[in-house]
């Protein structure tokens, strides 16, 4: 404030050091803090309990305390060989007054009990200790690879007490009986701590960071793999060149090249995998689809001989299947096209699906049959001498006469 006699100050709801306010002509009653013309000072508070310390700190050593209000202590850490028998804290509080006050020394060898005093009167006890200060040394962590046995961190307590050690990454590393423990590749950071004891103060926390890489592996399509043509196909087989960590499995399957005639086709990883802690390396197969076998049988048949060697029987399939979808037409033949007995009919077959010619896609036995028969064509011819026979059952001519028969 400047002194201007036409600015007034605001200091409503502040404690004069005493119920009655301030000191002031306006406020005859009051015996508290002597307070200048223009200052708004009503309502004014009568009474407080706040006790609470608010700040507690040492200018030599440089030093700041820790208040636990729940627990009321305060703790201050101070270098490792400070003279604690004579150090003069500064403490700010929220009530009337502490006890011992601030600005004299103490001897803080065992902790001190500091009174804090409300203006209502109540009183709550502080606890202070000093304690030394310590420190962590915590030796850096190399990288590892998914799968590593665990290990043991390395770190060192200035105050030689037990170092404790936690992970901030627990999906990537935890600590298993004081060591660290691989859970997945990435980026694991562990961190130490010490927590103190009578003597010691809590250790600042330090923490070292190191990278989890990925396992390496290769996945290897096994070979020899096939299946007959119009077969549901098999699951493919793979193999690994190394045992994947613990309970991990392979997941997914492989896949070939599209396609369901007879060939050879490339297996590739499709969706195989380890999983993301892998990093992995795979080599493509081959899948062959074989001919799918079957045998044609040809049946016996008789016909009048004509201009080709086509037989009007049919074939039958006598071995295996045919393929779901597929359609086949048989026919079969002679082995020529001249009048006689026992000639040999081969069968044959010819596969569609869908309007595609199939029959490449399969291993086709054909079964002959030696029974076949061309006739000759049996006619009578009427002459004025008689009648012309041929017979189709034997290389004669026969002319009926009305006297006699004569052989030719």
């Amino acid at each position: 404030w400047n002194g201007a006699s036409n600015i007034t100050i605001n200091a409503i709801n502040n404690w004069w050091g005493n119920g009655t306010g301030p000191t002031h002509s306006t406020n005859p009653l009051g015996t508290g803090s002597t307070v200048s013309d223009n200052v708004d000072f009503t309502p004014f508070i009568t009474s407080s309990s706040a006790k609470e310390i608010t700040a507690f700190s040492f200018s030599s050593p440089v030093a700041t305390g820790v208040i636990d209000d729940g627990i009321f202590v305060v703790t201050v850490g101070v270098p490792d060989e400070t003279d604690v028998t004579a150090l003069v804290p500064t403490i700010t509080i929220s009530g009337l007054s502490i006890s011992p006050a601030s600005g004299v020394s103490q001897d803080f060898t065992d902790p001190v009990t500091y009174t804090v005093t409300a203006v209502d009167g109540s009183t709550q006890n502080y606890t202070v200790r000093v304690k030394t200060i310590q420190t962590i040394t915590f030796d850096p962590l190399t990288f590892k690879t998914y799968g590593d046995a665990d290990f043991s961190p390395v770190a060192e307590a200035s105050s030689s007490l037990d170092v404790s050690f936690t992970s901030l990454t627990p999906a990537r590393c935890t600590i298993v009986s004081g060591q660290i423990h691989i859970v997945s590749a990435g980026t694991c950071t562990i961190q130490a701590s010490q927590a103190g004891d009578e003597t010691y103060d809590v250790a600042p926390l330090t923490s070292q960071t190191f990278n989890i890489d990925k396992k390496l592996i290769t996945i290897n399509a096994s070979s020899a793999q096939s299946k007959v043509y119009g077969e549901v196909g098999p699951s493919f087989d793979h193999t690994v060149n190394t045992a994947l960590v613990g309970r991990d499995v392979i997941t997914g399957a492989m896949a070939r090249d599209v396609g369901e005639n007879v060939g050879t086709y490339t297996l590739n990883q499709g969706t195989l995998t380890a999983g993301p802690n892998y990093d992995e390396t795979f080599v493509p197969g081959s899948f062959e689809i074989t001919t799918r076998p079957i045998t044609i049988t040809a049946v016996t048949n008789t016909k009048t001989v004509d201009s080709n060697n086509i037989a009007t029987g049919l074939p039958t399939l006598t071995s295996g299947t045919l393929a779901s979808g597929d359609v086949a037409t048989y026919s079969e033949t002679y082995d020529n096209a001249t009048i006689g007995t026992g000639k040999t009919l081969t069968p044959s077959v010819t596969i569609m699906n869908g309007g595609l010619d199939v029959t490449a896609n399969y291993n086709i036995t054909p079964v002959t049959n030696a029974t076949g028969i061309i006739l000759a064509t049996t006619q009578s011819v009427p002459d004025e001498s008689g009648d012309v026979t041929i017979d189709p059952d034997t290389p004669e001519v026969v002319i009926t006469n009305r006297d006699q028969d004569v052989d030719v």
